[in-house]
Parts: structure tokens; C-alpha cells; sequence
């Protein structure tokens, strides 16, 4: 195909597409309710703590051969079952210990534990300890990166080489969490460059698949709204 030279007549999926139907991979079971990805074969399964599925949405039950609302249930041939899945923002349990939800992750990404349970970071945890750093030159961009990824949110702390003094997020450096990048702010403490720091977190090792963005944690149940709507954490 090539690019056009001319108008073309277009058609739109209705519902803005929130509604979408997957065959069910083989042997496999979705309950409705529960997180729906798809394999690397394309196929629809339960979202679990793997990584490498993409999530598509929320099962709203079978569409073929039985009806709205049943779990779908497939046996042996992939594709012989389909799920509808749908897009959109919704409750899900919170994973305990390091992966319980916290206010800090709000507006971050969600990663699946299971088809029902969230965390908000996206794998094991490894602890780094006063890792040693120099910041940028003085004009060049005030930006670097941590060396990893995937920083678990209200574990990082920047100190000054000494480590006496302890640096203010916001106020001295902003930090991208899931690219492990600070950025040191125009009149912070963190003055001039090739200034030496050490930086103390936590980071994870990717072993998850994300399933939305963290839009609010309930206070009255404690449960997670999801936006589902956003399907990959490139988006994010």
C-alpha cells in the first residue's frame, strides 16, 4: 500500500472501539470482571504477574458461542472461544507488602499481579545504597539518569557525597520514576555542575506487564481504579 493522494471515505468502530472481541487461547479460562491480555500469539488470557502480555481491557463475559456476561471458557483449539474485552476505568484489588498501592503512585502505571490485583511497580525489588554521582556539567542539561528503571516511588533519596545533606524532591530535582531519570531544578541546592551526589533507592527488574494508569485509590474500600484505556506503558 502507499500513501494517499487523495481523500478516502473512512469508517469508524463504533463505541470509540471501548467494546473489542478476542478469540481465547487454548485451555484457557477468563472470568468475567477480570483483567483480559493477550499472549504473543495474539491470543486472549487472564492478565497475570508476566511480562510481555497486552492488556486490552476488562472482560465483559463470552460473546461466542454463548452469551454476554458467562466466563469464557475454551478448550483445545485457540480461537474457538472469543471474550469481549472493554476499555475503561475500573476497580482492582491492591497487592500487599512492596506491592500495595500508595498515594505516591497515583497517576503512575498499574502492573497485573493476577486478573484482578494491581501493583504499582513492575517487579522484584533491588536495593541500591548511596550510589555515587556526579551531575552534568554546568551548561548542559540538567538531566541524568540514575541507572535503572522502574524506580519504586518514595524509595529514592539524594544526598550530598557526605551524605549530610538531603536533597528536597520538587524543590531540588524532579524525578521520571519509570525512566530512572532526575532532572536538577533552576534554585535548588544542588548548585553549579559536576557536583558530586549519592543516591539511595529501590528499583524493579521488568518482569510485569503494565494494564493502565493508576487513576485513584478508594478511600472507602481501598480498592484501585485502573484506566484501562491506556494500553501500553510507552502511553503512559
Amino acid at each position: 500500500m502507499a500513501a494517499l493522494t487523495a481523500a478516502r471515505n473512512i469508517s469508524e468502530m463504533s463505541g470509540d472501539g471501548r467494546d473489542v472481541v478476542y478469540g481465547v487461547e487454548a485451555n484457557t479460562t477468563i472470568y468475567t470482571g477480570g483483567m483480559v491480555g493477550l499472549d504473543a500469539s495474539g491470543y486472549a488470557v487472564p492478565m497475570s504477574a508476566v511480562a510481555g502480555l497486552k492488556c486490552v481491557g476488562v472482560s465483559m463475559g463470552m460473546q461466542y458461542p454463548a452469551y454476554y456476561g458467562q466466563n469464557a471458557v475454551n478448550g483445545a483449539v485457540a480461537g474457538a472461544v472469543s471474550v469481549i474485552a472493554r476499555r475503561g476505568v475500573f476497580p482492582m484489588n491492591t497487592g500487599s507488602g512492596n506491592d500495595q498501592v500508595v498515594q505516591s503512585q497515583v497517576g503512575g502505571i498499574a502492573y497485573a499481579l493476577d486478573d484482578n490485583t494491581v501493583s504499582g511497580y513492575d517487579g522484584t525489588l533491588t536495593q541500591v545504597t548511596a550510589a555515587a554521582l556526579t551531575t552534568p556539567a554546568s551548561g548542559s542539561p540538567q538531566v541524568m539518569p540514575l541507572g535503572h528503571n522502574w524506580i519504586q516511588r518514595g524509595s529514592l533519596s539524594i544526598t550530598n557525597s557526605a551524605g549530610s545533606t538531603t536533597y528536597v524532591e520538587g524543590t531540588d530535582y524532579s524525578v521520571n520514576y519509570d525512566a530512572g531519570l532526575i532532572a536538577f531544578l533552576a534554585g535548588g541546592a544542588i548548585a553549579g555542575g559536576a557536583v558530586s551526589i549519592k543516591a539511595t533507592y529501590k528499583w524493579s527488574t521488568g518482569t510485569r506487564s503494565a494494564c493502565g494508569r493508576i487513576v485513584l485509590i478508594d478511600p472507602a474500600t481501598g480498592l484501585i481504579w485502573v484506566d484501562s484505556r491506556i494500553l501500553s506503558a510507552a502511553a503512559l
